[in-house]
């Protein structure tokens, strides 16, 4: 049997029921074509956050910070340290973003690791997972996290996620924005939002991160400056 055109077959169409045709290709073919616009709008806006909203951030509001992936709807408690850094954004941002020398300066996460091959800074890209080893938080102890940068745009904006333990303490995101005040100088900041009805189960332990929050924006500022 012969096969008829996608152009025969809409003529055919149109004759023998030209309202409904008239009704799909004026009505209804708009509305399909808006709606997979607004989609595509609304993914793409929620995969790039407003970069100036973050460059605002500066620890002295209080409340809850947004982040890239969560914003600010469910959030419990924010912990945020700023400090200014003598340098280029590029250098502050390298110093966060090269995961393999925490070691080197980091008292509060002493160790970061990232999956084999990857040559940090540059290899650092949304998805990939990073182990974090930190202490103090409570005082005394070490733990272990691993984290998925969430977002990545150098050298004004990095962050990353953690979900492990959302059943207990509810999900996180961490968020650094580094800010050229004037040539050579920096401003950092660094935070992190925690999420979910479970994250009252550690708002106790508000203070210590940010007594270690404001610790590593020391230990960062003390690391560029010397390079």
């Amino acid at each position: 049997m012969p096969t008829r055109s996608i152009h025969a077959n809409y003529t055919y169409l149109s004759a023998c029921f030209p309202r409904t045709v008239r009704t799909i290709r004026d009505v209804l073919l708009p509305m399909l074509l808006v709606q997979v616009f607004l989609y595509f709008f609304s993914f793409v806006a929620a995969a790039s956050p407003d970069l100036e909203v973050y460059k605002k951030m500066n620890c002295s509001s209080g409340g809850i910070y947004p982040t890239p992936t969560y914003g600010v709807e469910d959030g419990v408690f924010t912990v945020c340290a700023t400090i200014t850094i003598k340098g280029t954004t590029l250098q502050v941002y390298n110093a966060v973003i090269d995961f393999k020398d925490y070691y080197k300066w980091n008292q509060f996460v002493y160790a970061a690791s990232v999956p084999a091959g990857v040559q940090t800074p540059s290899g650092v890209k949304p998805g990939l997972p990073v182990l974090f080893n930190s202490t103090g938080v409570p005082p005394g102890t070490n733990a272990s996290s691993t984290d998925i940068v969430t977002y990545i745009e150098p050298p004004y904006l990095a962050a990353w996620k953690n979900v492990e333990l959302e059943q207990f303490v509810g999900h996180s995101e961490h968020v650094q924005v580094f800010v050229s005040l004037r040539p050579g100088l920096v401003q950092y900041v660094n935070y992190q939002t925690q999420y979910g009805a479970n994250a009252q189960n550690i708002l106790y332990l508000e203070p210590d991160f940010q007594h270690q929050f404001e610790l590593q924006a020391r230990d960062l500022k003390a690391y560029v400056e010397r390079q």
